[in-house]
C-alpha cells in the first residue's frame, strides 16, 4: 500500500538525487576552481599593505631605528654565544656584560676577560660602540680579531694579554685615539706596519711573543713613553728606533740583541734602558748621550766587554 509507495519513493530519490549531483557537479567543480584563483589572486594583494609598512617605519624616529638594531644585536649575540659553545652560566654573564655596555649612556668599558673566547660578536658596528674607551679582552683564546676593531674609533685602551692572535689586522691602525696597547703573551710573530698610524700611542707592551724583528715603522709612534719587549727574539732594532722621541723607558730583557742602533743616542727622554739577558758585547759610542738613563746590562765575561770600552762600562753599567 502507501507504506511501500513511500519506500520505494525514498528509495528511489537518492538515486535520482545521486545522479542530479553527478550531472550538478562539475560546473561547481569549475566555480571552486575559479574561487580558488580567485583567492590565489587576492593572496598577494593580502600581503601588499606589509611591504609597503616597511618603509614606513624607516622613516620613524631614529629611536626606533635603534631599537631595530638592539633587537638584531641580540639575536647576534645569542647566536655568537651558541656556536661559541659557552656554558649558559657563562653565556649569560657575557650577554648581560654586552647589554649593560649598551643600554648604559655613561659607560666607557667593557671588559670581557677571563671567558676562553675564540671569536667577537659581530656588533661593533652599534652607535654605542662609538663611546667604548677601554676594552679588556685579555685571557682569552681569540686568534684573530676582526676587521670591524677599526669602528672603535675612541678606544684608548685594548688589553688582548694572553690570546692566540699570531697576527693583528691592518685596521688596528685606524684606533687613532689608542693611548695603552697590551699584546703581551699573544703569540705575535710580527707587528704590522700600519701600527705606525697609532700616533696617541704611549704604551706599548708585548712582552713574551716571538718577535724577531720590529717594523721600521715603529719609528712613527711618536708619543711613544714606555716599551715593553721583554722575552722575544729580536736580533737588532731598526734604526728608526732613535725616532721614538718621547721614550722614556725600554725594556729589552731576555732577547737575542747582539748590537744597538747608534740612532740610540737620540733618545733625549731615555731614563731607563734594560738589556739584560741578550747576545750584546758592544755598545754605541752614542750610548753616551743619554745622560739622564740607566742602562742594564748583562755579559757572560769582563773580556767579552772590549777594553777600550771601559769609559762605556763606568758609565753605562750602573
Amino acid at each position: 500500500g502507501m507504506c511501500g509507495i513511500l519506500k520505494r519513493d525514498t528509495l528511489d530519490f537518492p538515486d535520482l538525487g545521486s545522479k542530479v549531483e553527478e550531472k550538478v557537479k562539475p560546473p561547481k567543480i569549475k566555480k571552486e576552481v575559479k574561487k580558488a584563483a580567485v583567492v590565489v589572486s587576492k593572496e598577494p594583494e593580502k600581503a601588499d599593505p606589509n611591504p609597503v609598512v616597511i618603509p614606513i617605519e624607516k622613516v620613524k624616529p631614529k629611536e626606533d631605528d635603534l631599537e631595530t638594531l638592539m633587537k638584531k644585536a641580540e639575536r647576534e649575540i645569542d647566536y655568537w654565544l651558541t656556536i661559541s659553545r659557552i656554558d649558559k652560566p657563562k653565556a649569560n654573564e657575557i650577554k648581560k656584560r654586552i647589554l649593560i655596555f649598551l643600554y648604559n649612556d655613561n659607560q666607557t668599558t667593557l671588559n670581557l676577560s677571563y671567558y676562553y673566547l675564540e671569536s667577537l660578536p659581530k656588533i661593533f658596528h652599534l652607535p654605542q660602540f662609538q663611546r667604548l674607551k677601554n676594552l679588556d679582552l685579555s685571557k682569552n683564546h681569540l686568534q684573530s680579531l676582526p676587521p670591524e676593531i677599526r669602528q672603535l674609533s675612541n678606544l684608548e685602551v685594548l688589553n688582548l694579554q694572553d690570546n692566540r692572535l699570531h697576527r693583528l689586522p691592518p685596521e688596528i691602525g685606524d684606533l687613532h685615539k689608542l693611548q695603552n696597547l697590551n699584546l703581551s703573551k699573544s703569540r705575535l710573530g710580527t707587528l704590522p706596519p700600519q701600527i705606525q698610524n697609532l700616533s696617541n700611542l704611549t704604551d706599548l707592551d708585548v712582552d713574551s711573543n716571538g718577535l724577531a724583528i720590529l717594523p721600521p715603522e715603529i719609528g712613527k709612534l711618536s708619543a711613544l713613553k714606555h716599551l715593553s719587549c721583554y722575552n722575544n727574539q729580536l736580533t737588532t732594532l731598526p734604526s728608526e728606533f732613535g725616532n721614538l722621541n718621547s721614550l722614556e723607558d725600554v725594556l729589552l730583557e731576555a732577547n737575542q740583541l747582539t748590537e744597538l742602533p747608534s740612532t740610540i743616542g737620540n733618545l733625549q727622554h731615555l731614563r731607563s734602558l734594560n738589556l739584560r739577558v741578550n747576545n750584546i758585547t758592544k755598545l754605541p759610542e752614542e750610548i753616551l748621550n743619554l745622560k739622564r738613563c740607566k742602562v742594564r746590562i748583562s755579559y757572560k765575561k769582563a773580556k767579552d766587554f772590549p777594553e777600550e770600552e771601559s769609559k762605556l762600562q763606568e758609565t753605562v753599567l750602573k
